[in-house]
């Protein structure tokens, strides 16, 4: 893998400027950047990505739609438009019991599904992963994501200071072991290592590009 500060990685993108999304929404789905979801320096990043990689995008694991509405508002500026099909188990902002009621996201899809398990019904240029974060839940999660047709896909929670978990889906993170492993067998995907709280790991595919 390719060691990377957060500034080093984005130095290849035109880099987005989103608003700080844990506190934006909801108040009931507001919450401090250090209460399990995505930091806003990965925000950045995310939607830096949807900005210029555009979509259709593949989201695993959304819970309270902090990691959505960072990818929602790069994607809204981006001249490559698509949908963002975000897939959870537990979604967890208001009216997710209704499929309906989602106003302030025209461009997602919510999926009610298990993330390994799901098959987009279209081809998506990226995908950000952060679903089951068990070993195998790691690997399935890839495997829906290169169902998908995913060129690149970001990791989180890949730091060697987020401790594993074998037990937990949610708590404890084994992506930093599985992610190498798995792309160490197939061709022409390179990995970047980031530095951010969480840790993420950006992998592309040249021979897709």
């Amino acid at each position: 893998m390719f060691l990377k500060t957060p500034e080093e990685f984005l130095q290849g993108f035109k880099v987005f400027e989103p608003a700080d999304h844990h506190y934006t929404g909801p108040v009931s789905n507001q919450q401090s950047e250090n209460n399990g979801s995505v930091f806003h320096e990965e925000g950045r990043i995310l939607a830096t990505l949807a900005y210029t990689l555009g979509g259709p995008i593949l989201e695993t694991g959304a819970d309270q739609g902090i990691s959505t509405r960072y990818i929602h508002e790069g994607l809204e500026a981006s001249d490559k438009p698509g949908k963002i099909y975000s897939v959870d188990v537990h979604h967890k902002w208001p009216g997710a019991d209704h499929p309906s009621v989602d106003p302030d996201w025209p461009l997602r899809a919510k999926i009610d599904a298990d993330s390994g398990s799901y098959t987009a019904p279209e081809k998506c240029r990226w995908a950000f992963i952060d679903g089951d974060h068990r070993y195998r839940g790691v690997i399935r999660d890839i495997g829906a994501a290169l169902r998908a047709g995913c060129a690149r896909m970001i990791f989180h929670d890949t730091s060697p200071s987020v401790k594993r978990n074998p037990d937990n889906p949610s708590g404890g993170s084994d992506a930093r072991e599985a992610v190498p492993e798995f792309f160490a067998g197939l061709r022409g995907w390179y990995l970047f290592d980031i530095t951010t709280h969480c840790g993420m790991i950006f992998a592309t595919c040249v021979d897709k590009e």
